[in-house]
């Protein structure tokens, strides 16, 4: 009867060493728990791994924004292109990051646009009806385009002065001598 009690507290010893080693390997303990013990343990193990790993993430974002904000500051396109194409692969179909590259390219579109103005307004005889015009879609789309918008409304002022000089001529030329 000895023999078979020391077996007994053997067993159940050796049962809860099992226990203990197979609950420290998260997949067994899955499997083997239908009661769902221990197995909620776990589930809230990897949920508070999965907010950290969330977490981590919203703070490369995060970063990553305000390193965009700095980089429209000083209009350094290839830098805008690279962040937004990183926040892109940090956060497949992000809003921001998809917006940014659009914006990224319209800016390369404006600049473009306004080097021909400049060009254009260069030579003596020049269309300035279209250099205003072509000013005007860019403000339009880029409001904040500072050096544009001085450019315009130089236009605008040279644009007006000869229409008020052609007024000037047609009245002169009206008035009886």
């Amino acid at each position: 009867m000895k023999n078979k009690l020391s077996h007994s507290k053997f067993y159940n010893f050796l049962i809860v060493a099992i226990i203990s080693i197979v609950s420290q390997s998260c997949s067994f303990v899955e499997n083997i728990n239908s009661k769902g013990f221990l197995q909620n343990q776990v589930k809230s193990e990897d949920l508070s791994a999965r907010i950290d790993i969330e977490k981590i993430k919203q703070a490369k974002i995060d970063n990553l924004l305000r390193e965009a904000s700095q980089a429209w500051s000083n209009q350094d396109l290839d830098k805008l292109e690279l962040i937004y194409q990183s926040l892109e692969a940090a956060d497949p179909g992000n809003a921001r990051a998809l917006d940014g590259l659009k914006n990224v390219s319209l800016a390369r579109q404006h600049i473009k646009s306004f080097n021909e103005v400049k060009e254009m307004i260069a030579k003596e005889d020049y269309d300035l009806d279209l250099a205003i015009q072509k000013l005007h879609k860019i403000l339009v789309e880029q409001p904040g385009y500072l050096e544009a918008k001085k450019v315009y409304v130089e236009l605008l002022s040279i644009q007006q002065q000869r229409i008020t000089d052609r007024l000037h001529k047609k009245i002169s030329y009206n008035k009886p001598i």
